[in-house]
Order: structure tokens, then sequence, then C-alpha cells
């Protein structure tokens, strides 16, 4: 499927940008507290279709 970027923005798409839809996801993580308090943190990395990496980080309160 082709996603029409330039009528759903409303700006010309640049030449080369990848409009298709159909790539997949793949990522992993991990979570982890500290003994028993309420605070964890959380590191993930993901990718679409290996074109592209993210990475994120997070701090969270459990209750």
């Amino acid at each position: 499927m082709d996603v029409d970027l330039a009528n759903i923005l409303g700006v010309p798409v640049p030449p080369g940008l990848d409009t298709s839809d159909g790539d997949y996801i793949v990522g992993g993580g991990v979570e982890f507290g500290l003994g028993d308090s309420p605070v964890r943190f959380r590191a993930v990395i993901d990718t679409i279709a290996f074109d592209t990496t993210r990475g994120t980080v997070g701090v969270l309160y459990t209750f």
C-alpha cells in the first residue's frame, strides 16, 4: 500500500522518502527496579525493517 503523504501533510514529499506501508517493527528491552522501591527503569531499542534504529529510556513509578 502506498501512503499519499503529500496529500496528508499538505506539503511536497522529498524525493527518495519511502511512503509505503507494510514494514515491520522489531525490538527488545529491559526493565528493572531497585529492591522494593516503586521506581523502575526501562531501556528499549527497536527498528523499522532494520532501516532505522530508535533507543528510548524511561523512569517509571509503580503504585
